[in-house]
């Protein structure tokens, strides 16, 4: 189990509540009106409609963040991290990042949410990072079962693929290696 990743997600749930709490108590209790569960009043400013997609809009991004920490969660088990290849690490750290951004633009950093964004986005990079460098160096990082025997396999980014739909074993992917 990678704790890095667990810590994002653990992170990253804190974040999503974090979201849809406060947003409830700052933001849309004082647009509903009494006995609605959705909020309706926006002013002078904004519509019904306008209202009720902000309002979804917000709750909508705050599960979106639970999903996501239910794959950094995923990704911890080290037989996922082989399987992703650090794409999917990758993938979260950039959405962390540029939503990070964007916070900190659009609140010009009075918002705090920018820096828990971005330390999840550094959680996540520094697992990026390391299952890179792991692939890269081509040291063994699981192991497989092949022919009813478990073999370790070497990781490169080659092959990590074919390995990672078992159409090749470890010993299979050496021999093809130190051929090459």
């Amino acid at each position: 189990m990678n704790l890095w990743l667990i810590g994002a997600a653990g992170l990253t749930v804190l974040i999503a509540l974090a979201h849809s709490v406060l947003g409830e108590q700052r933001i849309f209790r004082h647009l509903r009106r009494a006995g609605h569960v959705l909020p309706t009043e926006g002013g002078l400013r904004l519509r019904e409609f306008q209202v009720r997609i902000l309002w979804a809009t917000w709750h909508g991004l705050s599960a979106m963040g639970l999903g996501l920490a239910a794959v950094l969660l995923w990704l911890a088990h080290p037989a996922a991290q082989a399987a992703s290849a650090g794409r999917v690490e990758w993938c979260a750290a950039t959405a962390f990042a540029v939503t990070g951004v964007l916070v900190l633009v659009g609140t010009r950093g009075r918002h705090p949410g920018w820096l828990a964004l971005f330390t999840v986005t550094a959680l996540v990079a520094l697992v990026f990072e390391a299952i890179t460098l792991q692939y890269a160096k081509g040291t063994t990082c699981s192991i497989s079962i092949c022919g009813g025997s478990i073999v370790h396999r070497r990781c490169c980014l080659r092959c990590l693929r074919a390995r990672t739909l078992g159409i090749i074993c470890g010993r299979c992917v050496a021999q093809r290696h130190t051929s090459n």
